[in-house]
């Protein structure tokens, strides 16, 4: 029986089929210009003769996405999640039938939408609300004006998740930390800003968040600010992601890795190696995602072993970038870890969960018996990503070695995509 279907060009008679069980469908166009107006090439009707939907996509969907269209939608008695993406609502019709429909969701998710004048459903509307949506992302730029994302984000008093990918301007920010302190989401615990906001507004943001277990601020202003108030979360958060956050010092990430016992993913930049070898011991035990880089100078190459002994205490390790998310490569005076035997990978066969290791940004010079070695002691390893070797013949044979025994490379990637083109060449 088919739950999970996803239709991404509208061929003929597609939309005329029955699933009994189908609980998630994606629908989109790529040739928009050339869409089906027949009844049996309208969505509606995919969506009509399958009420069973949980989890409906929506993406490129121009020319459909009528008022009917919504009010179908909203006869879904199952219907939990919505994703709708690249893709313009055209009057206020539409718009009004497109919030009814979203009444009774738990999650919505709007990407790069067109929805014409929701200003006036939105504000100052107490009949509209999203009582049970908890999870809710906004990644619109001028779809939908920064007032309106956040009476949307109002609209939505039960949120536990918000992944808000805009640009707010800053008395939006102020606005939003305003609400956030005096309670207006009170099961809001995971949050995610994906452009750069002042670290003044979002550390009052993180700070009147009453329980946080996940923090992404990747590619923001995180700064001294959100680092204070986030030490109060140290010891409920299990995932936070930091990656090119400038602001966020190798001083500060050390005391995250020493302060946050039930961390499971951390991404990050840059830690030196000076500041991982202190007094604290490293708490977060339960950390089963890595992505950060160390660093050495030319002179603290004795410091690898320490680093390495450091993370044989991380047993339920299953991912570790080496490079991290740091452009490291701007600092010519330092060096990563090296994960060869003679600098100490010896002590990392307790890691018995590993699954991926990343080398990306990084330059190793990895043997054929460190490869081997990996291979031997960590049974679950499914794939190795990266730069194995800085030369190239080298490089490809430690990837064929990996790909014998069953684990993926970019090279048998690259192979894989060769094949598959080949077959539609011929």
């Amino acid at each position: 029986m088919i739950h999970t279907l996803s239709l991404l060009d509208n061929e003929p008679g597609q939309y005329s089929a029955i699933y009994p069980r189908l609980q998630s469908l994606t629908l989109g166009s790529s040739h928009l210009e050339d869409h089906d107006i027949s009844p049996e090439g309208d969505p509606k009707h995919m969506i009509e003769l399958n009420s069973s939907l949980t989890s409906l996509d929506l993406k490129r969907l121009d020319g459909y996405l009528f008022a009917d269209f919504w009010k179908t939608v909203s006869c879904l008695p199952s219907l939990k999640s919505l994703r709708v993406r690249y893709t313009a609502l055209n009057d206020r019709n539409d718009v009004d039938a497109f919030w009814n429909a979203c009444l009774n969701l738990e999650s919505l998710c709007l990407t790069r939408t067109q929805i014409p004048g929701s200003s006036g459903v939105l504000h100052g509307a107490p009949f509209l609300a999203f009582p049970r949506v908890r999870i809710l992302e906004l990644d619109l730029a001028d779809e939908l004006s920064h007032m309106e994302q956040l009476n949307t984000i109002r609209c939505c008093p039960q949120l536990e998740e918000l992944i808000w990918n805009s640009i707010p301007r800053k008395e939006i920010l102020e606005l939003f930390a305003e609400d956030v302190t005096r309670g207006q989401w009170p099961n809001l615990e995971r949050l995610t800003f994906g452009y750069s906001n002042p670290d003044v507004e979002s550390g009052r943001i993180v700070d009147g968040i009453q329980y946080l277990s996940k923090l992404d601020m990747s590619f923001t202003g995180f700064g001294p600010h959100c680092f204070r108030a986030l030490q109060r979360h140290f010891g409920t958060l299990k995932e936070l992601y930091l990656r090119e956050s400038s602001g966020a010092s190798s001083k500060m990430l050390r005391e995250i890795m020493c302060s946050c016992p039930h961390l499971e993913e951390f991404q990050a930049g840059i830690i030196k190696a000076k500041d991982v070898i202190s007094d604290s011991p490293w708490v977060c035990l339960s950390l089963k995602r890595l992505e950060v880089c160390f660093v050495f100078t030319r002179t603290e190459q004795d410091l690898q072993s320490k680093v390495f002994e450091r993370l044989s205490k991380l047993d339920r390790l299953e991912k570790f970038c080496v490079g991290g998310w740091a452009s490291w490569r701007k600092r010519s005076a330092e060096e990563v870890l090296d994960l060869r035997l003679d600098k100490g990978l010896g002590v990392l066969d307790k890691l018995k969960n590993m699954k991926h290791i990343n080398f990306y940004n990084t330059t190793q010079s990895l043997q054929e018996n460190d490869i081997r070695w990996m291979i031997a002691n960590w049974k679950q390893l499914q794939e190795v990503r990266g730069q194995l070797n800085q030369y190239s013949t080298k490089n490809i044979s430690l990837m064929d070695t990996l790909q014998q025994h069953n684990i993926q490379t970019n090279e048998s990637l690259r192979r894989f995509r060769l094949r598959e083109e080949s077959k539609i060449r011929n």
